[in-house]
């Protein structure tokens, strides 16, 4: 999910609607991909914010470093 929101350049004016990230999961890890964004939220890595078509995630520019050890540690 992080991956997916830095390679799309989500930081800040940039964001990625919630729904097209859990678009690319399977429809049984649904549950899981809330799960993890709420993990993500509450370590203060994604935000989210109202827009017109519904909720949209983006990153914290101000947890750069962290965000790319995790995707280099992830990949």
């Amino acid at each position: 999910m992080i991956k997916k929101l830095h390679n799309n350049g989500c930081f800040g004016k940039g964001h990625l609607l919630v729904i097209r990230l859990k678009k690319g999961t399977n429809p049984e890890d649904i549950y899981f991909t809330k799960k993890v964004l709420k993990e993500l939220i509450k370590q203060r890595l994604v935000f989210l914010k109202k827009t017109k078509h519904g909720l949209a995630a983006y990153l914290n520019i101000n947890k750069l470093q962290e965000i790319e050890e995790i995707i280099e540690y992830k990949s």
